[in-house]
């Protein structure tokens, strides 16, 4: 009986300590979130931090052709997109790989860019059918890209 007792009186204690602990880190949340301070941004750039380079590459735009988000005008010229992050020597990367149809046929395009500090990010690398385009070609081929996508008129 007094074996029962005890262990009862541990799950009590182990359950407010838990208690506790749970109501210290709701109050924490909503006083920092009262102070203007995002947790939930802060957690997802510590956990995942591919979702924060990313977010700025499609949301952001190239300096030539600041009207539409980046992301907007290649998901919609290209078709089978895929956006992925990745890092080297401590430089970072989002890549673009995507389809696109022409009369001519498939071409798979991936592109390449390099983020900077402060979300700022420059287009590193261009590829298509495996061919790399040399850094003179990046700024006719994003032009052939944006024509296309006001084209589209969407």
């Amino acid at each position: 009986m007094k074996f029962g007792k005890a262990i009862t009186s541990g799950f009590n204690k182990l359950y407010a300590v838990l208690s506790a602990v749970g109501l210290f880190i709701i109050a924490l949340w909503m006083i920092s979130y009262w102070l203007g301070f995002d947790i939930e941004s802060a957690i997802d750039k510590k956990i995942r931090p591919e979702n924060l380079y990313i977010e700025s590459v499609k949301g952001g735009s190239l300096q030539q052709y600041t009207q539409e988000p980046l992301g907007k005008v290649l998901d919609t010229v290209f078709t089978d997109t895929k956006w992925s992050y990745y890092e080297v020597d401590g430089k970072y990367f989002v890549q673009f790989d995507g389809l696109h149809y022409t009369a001519e046929g498939n071409n798979v395009a991936k592109i390449t860019f390099e983020v900077k500090e402060g979300a700022n990010f420059e287009v590193s690398s261009i590829a298509v059918d495996g061919r790399e385009f040399f850094e003179f070609e990046y700024v006719p081929f994003m032009n052939i890209v944006f024509n296309e996508y006001q084209s589209i008129g969407i």
